[in-house]
């Protein structure tokens, strides 16, 4: 038996449906997932064509998904049992190739309105014209026992399967009109081996979290309202998530005069209030989590989340009392407050912070796992006080400090930084 090293990203992408393939046949192999930022541009050059997956057969080298999947396919029996039927897994092999080539035209198309065109064309004629050619397949196969070719499992239904796992977790894709294709969907996941697999199988996707999740967002009809005070406040965390993801929305910003018309119009009878599609949610920290999600900015699993969440919380709690001490009328209280802020509240915020960076030392800089997380964008806003309003030094917590200058170098974040409007508070 060969040995066997397939490399690909940490997502299912391109390399997902050999993953089942090999799951499916109970083929031992190697599954190496590099990280696309640090790895890759390290090993791309070593690449027989500079791309990913490559399948690595006792040494030698195989480049191109749909030829690394279909040679795992012959090598576990899975590519039919006669030319015919061969053709016939090959027609449903490379239709859904067709909506996997989509995605790069999402993605890499930067005029807005040309991406929502080719999201458009892929939501409403791809995606439908394939679940409704599957389905008269498997109507067509009456004697299959529910599979597309044949009467046993083959690379075409493993295809499908992986092919509409990012339309239905990601794009919202229902299956109500396509029962047979929903009945195939549950007929492949419940086969043992495959079963086995999805449930071990690294639940975070780059892809998916990174890249086709914004991505999506913005091509979407959703429409997102965060209204706020004009400074920066308990709106600026928010506005900053907005920023890092490229999500669109509208910086709705309202003076005093204004605030009194509206303040008995909101849910709570105050702000930040975030509209999403005219619904809306209410609490600071609700509205960045809520956001935080939407972008794929908080956490790759339940752990990461509470991390960033422990971050977030701290630093709200410090904002709670620099804005206690800045709303302070009482010139000696406020000088108590600011005394209780500088040597009580924030040094062990900052020796916490300066910890959890510390721990996380193959996170690149970042607080918590190894990417942008809201938690990195909490600690650059929540520090922006103490910093601007107490002239405090990080000269002690220097992992903080370089947080603080990777994440406003980020370039959608120094856009950011660069345009917002300048306001003390």
């Amino acid at each position: 038996m060969p040995t066997y090293k397939l490399i690909y990203f940490e997502a299912k992408g391109r390399a997902e449906l050999t993953r089942l393939v090999f799951a499916a046949g109970g083929v031992k192999y190697e599954d190496k997932r590099i990280d696309r930022i640090d790895d890759w541009p390290k090993v791309k050059a070593t690449m027989p064509q500079e791309t990913l997956p490559v399948l690595e057969v006792d040494g030698k080298r195989l480049s191109q998904a749909m030829t690394i999947a279909r040679y795992i396919g012959r090598q576990c029996g899975l590519v039919g049992k006669s030319l015919l039927e061969q053709a016939e897994v090959d027609c449903i092999l490379d239709t859904c190739t067709d909506v996997l080539n989509d995605y790069p035209k999402i993605i890499q198309e930067e005029d807005i309105a040309k991406k929502k065109i080719a999201y458009k064309k892929m939501m409403e004629s791809r995606i439908p014209t394939t679940l409704d050619y599957c389905e008269k397949t498997l109507a067509a196969n009456a004697m299959g026992k529910g599979y597309l070719v044949g009467s046993a499992l083959t690379l075409a239904d493993l295809a499908l399967y992986d092919i509409m796992q990012y339309p239905i977790d990601v794009l919202g894709i229902q299956l109500d009109k396509h029962p047979k294709v929903k009945a195939h969907r549950k007929k492949v996941a419940d086969i043992p081996k495959v079963a086995e697999y999805l449930k071990r199988r690294p639940t975070y996707d780059l892809f998916e979290s990174a890249v086709l999740g914004p991505i999506i967002k913005q091509c979407k009809t959703t429409h997102y309202k965060l209204t706020y005070f004009l400074g920066r406040g308990r709106g600026e965390l928010t506005r900053l998530v907005f920023a890092a993801s490229g999500i669109n929305y509208d910086d709705c910003r309202v003076d005093f005069k204004q605030w009194a018309d509206l303040k008995p119009k909101t849910p709570l009878g105050q702000i930040p209030v975030l509209e999403v599609d005219g619904k809306p949610i209410v609490q600071s920290m609700a509205i960045a989590r809520f956001v935080g999600r939407e972008a794929g900015l908080m956490g790759k699993n339940n752990w990461e989340q509470g991390q960033i969440e422990m971050a977030m919380d701290s630093l709200n709690s410090m904002f709670n009392d620099v804005a206690g001490w800045y709303f302070e009328k009482d010139e000696s209280l406020k000088d108590e407050k600011k005394t209780k802020l500088v040597d009580d509240t924030i040094p062990p915020m900052l020796t916490m912070l300066e910890s959890m960076l510390t721990k996380n030392a193959t996170g690149k800089g970042y607080l918590v796992g190894s990417c942008l997380s809201v938690a990195d964008l909490a600690l650059y806003a929540g520090l922006q006080y103490p910093i601007d309003f107490f002239a405090y030094s990080l000269n002690k917590y220097p992992k903080v400090d370089e947080n603080r200058k990777m994440i406003a170098e980020i370039p959608r974040i120094a856009d950011w930084l660069k345009k917002r409007p300048v306001t003390e508070l």
